[in-house]
């Protein structure tokens, strides 16, 4: 709860509503996903934005400490999972894989069948280069869009390790390969027609 940011508080202020309601015995279950990522998202949200901004190899950084990172699709089978009646009020993080920036640019640099690496920056530096660039791209055109986001900064500098066991043991739901999530987002963002075709994963 030390991030104080817009889109953090909100999501602490929606906890503290949801806990309140589970204390009381409603049966209220929070779910909570982590760095969700996959093929198919329409409106090209900010992990496909990433994603797609490192695979161009135009994000050169990243900053140190981790995340936990899933497939929207195993989000999908959690969600579908909590809704049986009848078993209370419980709480599940989403099974997935806790990746640092090394991880992270290793997993699109396969999938691309190119190199892509980063130069690890330590809080300091991160903050800063991020502010500068929020700051940049209020006077760039629209379509010109890189992900920079202070939030997303400070929650990967926390390095927090979340626990998905619940999950995993009571709703049966498994995190798939991280790197099938990857290849299956690249194939998606060719076909879609973000990337050009000689970065689609070879077919194994």
């Amino acid at each position: 709860g030390d991030v104080d940011q817009p889109y953090s508080r909100s999501k602490i202020e929606s906890e503290r509503r949801a806990r309140a309601l589970q204390d009381l015995g409603y049966p209220v279950v929070t779910v909570y996903p982590g760095a969700v990522h996959g093929p198919y998202d329409p409106y090209l949200g900010d992990q496909a934005a990433r994603l797609l901004t490192v695979a161009r190899g135009l994000l050169p950084m990243w900053p140190t400490g981790g995340m936990l990172y899933v497939d929207v699709r195993d989000v999908a089978a959690v969600i579908a999972a909590v809704l049986e009646p009848g078993l209370g009020p419980r709480r599940y993080v989403v099974p997935g894989h806790h990746l640092d920036g090394p991880e992270y640019f290793a997993s699109v640099s396969r999938a691309i069948g190119h190199r892509r690496m980063a130069l690890p920056l330590p809080p300091a530096v991160a903050r800063a280069s991020t502010r500068a660039m929020r700051t940049l791209q209020r006077v760039l055109p629209e379509w010109v869009r890189y992900p920079a986001d202070p939030e997303g900064v400070e929650l990967v500098l926390r390095d927090c390790r979340l626990d998905d066991t619940p999950a995993r043991r009571e709703l049966g739901v498994q995190p798939r390969p991280w790197q099938e999530t990857v290849d299956d987002m690249v194939s998606w963002l060719v076909d879609a027609g973000h990337l050009p075709t000689r970065y689609r994963p070879k077919v194994a």
